[in-house]
């Protein structure tokens, strides 16, 4: 694979050599040079390397695979949460149905086609067509409301502040209450332990609201990144975290 590798980077700088010696460029790749380099030919040579070396190498890269078809598929990890869900692998055909995931360790079940496939030398950054969650790239990524539980804050001010800091005020306040740390908040008669209830009532609306918010704002966070063309782990991240504090909070409402 080493030598296949520096053949072709040889083959890549011989063309670009001949084409630099005998002034025949490539008519696109020489017009970007030349209007970046803002008209000076010699500038424009040293940028004609770099971008002309760029197209080649999609090219040998398609022409590999093209020819890997034959005997290869393209696959990539179907799940959302994976970090190399987009990733396109080119696997031979028998190890279909068994090879694995580098990024999560489960097995690759996702075809892509070879359009697809050839899509992402030509666009990199941008994700295969027949991803099963296309439609997120339509989705809206301005929040559908003006409260912060609608996503109209970041998901870290979501996630950290309104969860997080807001159900930790909700805690002490309880447990000021509970251990009449404050002449105020007297716990030791019914208006003591009734304000206890209310506070009880107060975080379970507020934890509601927040984890709210904290699902809206990932999905905006996660529709802009798709279209940045980058990954969205925290988005995933948070909701998970979420859904862990719901259940750890309903087991521990359980009576033992």
């Amino acid at each position: 694979m080493k030598n296949t590798s520096e053949d072709i980077d040889k083959k890549i700088a011989s063309i670009i050599r001949k084409e630099l010696k005998s002034e025949n460029y490539d008519d696109s790749c020489w017009l970007k040079a030349f209007s970046k380099a803002g008209g000076d030919e010699q500038k424009a040579k040293v940028l004609y390397i770099d971008l002309r070396t760029k197209d080649l190498e999609k090219e040998k890269q398609k022409e590999k695979l093209i020819e890997d078809s034959k005997t290869h598929s393209y696959m990539r990890c179907g799940r959302s949460f994976c970090v190399d869900t987009y990733k396109i692998l080119s696997i031979p055909k028998n190890l279909i149905g068994s090879q694995k995931c580098q990024g999560c360790g489960n097995v690759l079940d996702y075809k892509v086609s070879e359009k697809d496939a050839l899509d992402t030398i030509e666009n990199p950054r941008s994700k295969p067509i027949s991803h099963s969650k296309e439609s997120i790239k339509n989705q809206s990524i301005k929040p559908d409301g003006k409260y912060f539980f609608n996503g109209t804050k970041s998901l870290a001010i979501s996630f950290w502040g309104y969860l997080l800091g807001g159900n930790f005020i909700f805690k002490i306040l309880i447990f000021l209450v509970a251990s009449n740390n404050s002449d105020f908040f007297d716990a030791s008669n019914n208006g003591g332990v009734g304000f206890i209830y209310l506070l009880i009532f107060l975080n379970i609306i507020w934890s509601i609201l927040a984890i709210m918010g904290v699902f809206n704002s990932a999905n905006i966070y996660k529709a802009k990144k798709i279209k940045e063309g980058l990954k969205y782990p925290w988005a995933t991240t948070a909701k998970i975290t979420c859904i862990v504090l719901v259940i750890s909070s309903i087991g521990q409402s359980i009576p033992k």
